[in-house]
């Protein structure tokens, strides 16, 4: 619970308190003698592998990166073992596994953390040479079971490099996948990590060199787009990424952003991959004649790479991965406007000849400059995909694992985790308000509800108490209950800390969980005294 919540915020990035613990943890958790000798391998040469990701997804994410990992290293075995996957693993995973040899194994997931921390635990010794983590931020059991030395040598893959995870004391290489100067920052810097434990291993990219004759891609261009229902002689904007990463926060609002794009150019279209349409992008297609679509998750996105003449990062969170694969593509890039900093939006080493637009206005000016450009967009689309084949792809990004393959240390070694400083406000606060927005829920009312369902008592000291008092949801939801709270700070240093646990525990279930007793009875009097429709005003 307590990763949990951490893995909310982008500050503090770890927690020396919360990895010793489960370092305790593992310690008590007794499992054979580690022998280093394999003397079952199908291929003696090979390194062994082991893939631990918290649960596979269909399509992109980390869980792509693992495939495409696995595919482009024929130099090792592969195996993936999965910590709480309830869905079939996705064929493509299961399938590029198999072509080395390797296994997958899914961990029940009903099993306690503990269970199968220890069952990870004896597949390493057993089966691999090298462990690599490509787990959730807030998943402890990789912790809990590598937490002894008694393992091979740990890997762990930085893909929330934005925030708090669990796993700097048993990561003996923490892989960077950008390779900015920003990312590697934040890991030592902010993190923890040792400088010679930080090393960059780029996100591998599915490519096809796009070395065609420029009139034979604009063919290809112009067909795709009649089979998206638009003229050929038209403009195609494209951006990718979930649905949560577009939702705005402050003056930060990428629909207002695409409708000045699309307002007074009609020949322009803006096709939003992996976005759902809601309300609110239905009502901006809307005002700018249907140019702007929201066209959801789609597997395979080579139809609208095929459409697009330029790409643009969503904001306030960019997709990294989207903007390199259309960049590979040769497609022209736009980075996310400055007003939303990296790492939430994209930076990298293939990405350094990329102007960062400094605000909204200056990444407008951009696409446009784009838009009236056509010999500009095959220009700086060239060379983009140039730098990005250097560094995402084949030998270029083989080159970066096999120099990390060449400096492996020979054993696992549990790693302190020191107090380290946190990052500065300015950013905490771009993520807290991106998230608040997101959840629209109080932090710690959230927290404190999961301790109460989760049959903990909180003890709640005095700065506890004066958190819940400033809580926003609590305020907006129970008066009566606020006013208590505040008096409680009052007199809370006259009485034990467990006396005022209990007490509050109690009170928060009658006055302020959703199906607490005075919560349900004030609910059932607003419905019985809400006015009838009949009855209301009108508009």
């Amino acid at each position: 619970m307590a990763a949990d919540i951490a893995a909310i915020h982008c500050t503090p990035l770890s927690s020396p308190e919360l990895e010793a613990l489960l370092l305790n943890i593992a310690s008590q958790l007794t499992t054979a003698p580690f022998e280093t000798a394999a003397t079952t391998q199908k291929h003696p040469t090979k390194k062994r592998l082991l893939h631990v990701v918290t649960y596979a997804l269909p399509s992109g994410g980390h869980t792509a990166m693992m495939r495409r990992w696995i595919e482009l290293d024929h130099s090792a075995r592969h195996s993936v073992v999965t910590l709480e996957q309830k869905a079939p693993v996705p064929f493509s995973l299961a399938g590029a596994v198999a072509k080395t040899d390797g296994d997958v194994i899914q961990l029940n997931p009903a099993a306690a953390l503990t269970s199968r921390a220890l069952s990870l635990r004896r597949l390493a010794q057993e089966g691999a040479d090298i462990v690599i983590l490509h787990v959730h931020p807030q998943d402890v059991i990789a912790t809990v079971a590598f937490g002894v030395t008694q393992v091979p040598p740990v890997w762990f893959i930085n893909h929330g490099a934005h925030k708090f995870w669990v796993g700097v004391a048993i990561s003996d290489f923490v892989l960077n996948c950008r390779g900015s100067h920003l990312e590697n920052e934040w890991t030592v810097r902010y993190r923890g990590v040792a400088q010679e434990r930080s090393r960059t291993l780029p996100i591998p990219l599915d490519y096809s060199k796009p070395g065609k004759p420029r009139t034979e891609r604009d063919q290809k261009r112009n067909s795709a787009k009649k089979k998206l229902g638009i003229p050929d002689d038209t403009t195609v904007i494209l951006t990718s990424g979930d649905t949560y990463k577009f939702t705005p926060i402050r003056n930060i609002d990428f629909l207002h952003i695409a409708k000045r794009i699309l307002k007074d150019r009609p020949d322009v279209f803006l096709f939003a991959v992996g976005v759902d349409e809601n309300v609110a992008w239905s009502a901006a297609s809307k005002q700018v004649g249907g140019r702007l679509q929201a066209v959801g998750r789609h597997a395979s996105l080579r139809i609208y790479h095929d459409a697009a003449d330029i790409y643009i990062e969503g904001f306030p969170f960019g997709s990294t991965t989207a903007l390199l694969e259309a960049g590979a593509q040769g497609i022209p890039c736009v980075l996310a406007p400055g007003t939303c900093p990296p790492p939430f939006t994209s930076d990298g080493l293939a990405l350094e000849g990329l102007p960062k637009p400094r605000d909204l206005d200056e990444y407008l000016k951009q696409i446009e400059a784009f838009v009236e450009s056509p010999d500009e967009r095959v220009k700086k689309g060239s060379k983009l995909a140039a730098a990005i084949e250097r560094v995402h792809t084949g030998q270029g990004w083989f080159s970066f694992l096999e120099q990390i393959k060449s400096s492996v240390p020979a054993i696992h070694h549990i790693h302190p985790v020191p107090h380290v400083e946190q990052v500065a406000p300015a950013i905490s606060n771009f993520w807290g308000a991106f998230w608040h927005n997101q959840h629209r829920k109080d932090e710690f009312l959230d927290t404190y509800q999961r301790a109460l369902v989760g049959g903990l008592t909180p003890r709640l000291d005095l700065p506890v108490l004066q958190a819940l008092a400033a809580s926003r949801d609590i305020i907006k939801r129970n008066v009566f209950f606020n006013i208590m709270t505040k008096l409680a700070c009052s007199f809370a240093y006259l009485f034990p800390k467990a006396t005022t646990s209990r007490f509050w525990c109690h009170n928060l279930f009658f006055y302020l969980r959703d199906d607490g007793f005075i919560m349900r009875q004030i609910q059932a009097l607003s419905l019985r005294f809400r006015p009838s429709k009949e009855h209301e005003p009108a508009k």
